[in-house]
């Protein structure tokens, strides 16, 4: 399943009755293509001119990694949408990227007659890099934040000081780190294939529930606190 999307009414007095759109694009590269790109490789639909015109606030969860089986191919990938969401420029918006599901050592897929092993240090090494990439960025705008504001007071008590708003500020990407817990989780580690012959494989790949669920109630946790943040001013202290 590449892409779809569906209304959600909501009785009143959740969301104040109002509807909501949930949409789903599979884009393995996270690029910004504007044609659907279907190979053995990868399946990349397009999304990125969809996100950037819609009119109203998005909740935005990107991922990427188990098809990407280098760790440069999976860097250029992050590193492309990290940018795109700079040049998007939707800060109202709430942006969130999940890491990579970890595959296990013995877990293999065959396409096309290539097999691949997907090991858990893989998906390490991924993961690492996305979360040092997000803490980095934040350091960044935050610092960014702090300039601004002691430059906004220092030129309401002098007018011949020049603004620096004109500087650059990353958006806001927020980490939810889904790695640890779907290691402990049973179903994360070893599931059963549909010809009923057990073999070391994933929860993605034998639609077992378990893990995806906790991913969903990851979301819903890291919402609430963003609220949380909004009401008190104070940050949660994993961001």
């Amino acid at each position: 399943m590449g892409l779809w999307n569906r209304v959600v009414d909501c009785p009143y007095p959740y969301n104040n009755g109002e509807s909501f759109e949930i949409s789903f694009v599979r884009n393995d590269n996270l690029n910004g293509n504007n044609d659907a790109e279907v190979t053995q490789e990868n399946v990349d639909f397009p999304w990125i001119q969809n996100y950037a015109s819609y009119n109203g606030r998005t909740l935005l969860v990107a991922s990427t990694g188990a098809h990407q089986h280098h760790v440069n191919a999976y860097r250029a990938a992050v590193d492309n949408f990290v940018t795109m969401m700079d040049q998007v420029n939707r800060n109202d918006d709430i942006i969130v990227y999940r890491t990579a599901a970890p595959g296990h050592r013995d877990c293999s897929e065959s396409t096309a007659g290539r097999t691949d092993t997907v090991g858990v240090d893989k998906f390490t090494d991924y993961n690492n890099y996305m979360l040092g990439k997000l803490h980095e960025r934040d350091r960044v705008r935050r610092n960014h934040d702090q300039m601004l504001k002691s430059n906004t007071e220092v030129i309401s008590s002098s007018p011949s000081v020049t603004s620096m708003s004109h500087l650059p500020s990353p958006v806001e990407i927020r980490p939810m780190d889904i790695f640890p817990m779907t290691l402990l989780h049973p179903h994360g580690k070893e599931g059963v294939s549909t010809n009923m012959k057990k073999k070391l494989h994933d929860c993605q790949h034998d639609y077992l529930p378990g893990p995806p669920d906790g991913w969903n109630h990851m979301l819903y946790t890291t919402l609430v606190d963003l609220v949380n943040e909004k009401r008190t001013g104070e940050r949660h202290p994993l961001w």
